[in-house]
């Protein structure tokens, strides 16, 4: 409140009342974040047109915690509230909150692979992809496996779940081919002969 007061020799002065000055609103929009994981950093943004210059504006991860100049950005899926004020001479001090919102990225449920026959190597029964980690995916001998894919935090099936799946994968026995061999009897008291009967002569 300010009070006002006149003198002067030659004038009869009224009293003069007190009066206020109200400070004014600040104007401004703030924008949130809302996207899917792409592993670049997202923040909140805070435009101010009125004052057009004079103003500071400071963040803070809470309502109560330290405010700076700093935005918080952030990459992993979550939602996250980011709290700032916006202070300037003569105005309404503002303080308020916006979100970043990253939602997980979708991939499809790894397949096996097919047709998978022994030859003597290790052989993968579910491909690598991005998204998720795989355990018992690779095998050497014939037989059945199962492969389990866990996602990784910032991804989510196609199906809408995060929970581990398992994917049944097999190796086929290799088929062997014989023939007979045929030789003339010469009077010699024994014949042998030498096969490789399969994969690496096994």
């Amino acid at each position: 409140y300010y009070t006002v007061e006149l003198s002067s020799d030659n004038y009869i002065v009224a009293t003069a009342g007190d009066f206020n000055l109200s400070p004014l609103e600040i104007e401004y929009t703030a924008t949130n974040y809302s996207g899917v994981y792409d592993g670049q950093s997202h923040s909140i943004s805070v435009n101010v047109t009125t004052p057009s210059s004079g103003y500071n504006v400071t963040y803070s991860e809470t309502s109560n915690g330290t405010y700076s100049q700093t935005n918080p950005s952030y990459t992993n899926a979550g939602t996250y509230t980011v709290y700032f004020r916006i202070t300037a001479p003569n105005y309404i001090t503002v303080s308020a909150s916006a979100t970043v919102t990253i939602s997980r990225q979708s991939v499809s449920v790894p397949s096996a692979v097919s047709g998978l026959t022994y030859n003597g190597q290790t052989q993968t029964g579910v491909n690598s992809g991005t998204g998720y980690t795989l355990t018992g995916n690779t095998g050497i001998d014939a037989n059945s496996y199962t492969a389990t894919a866990t996602l990784n935090s910032n991804y989510i099936w196609s199906d809408g779940t995060t929970t581990s799946k398992q994917i049944p994968w097999s190796i086929s026995p290799r088929g062997l081919t014989l023939s007979a061999y045929t030789t003339s009897w010469t009077g010699a008291s024994s014949y042998s002969r030498t096969y490789a009967t399969g994969v690496n002569s096994e």
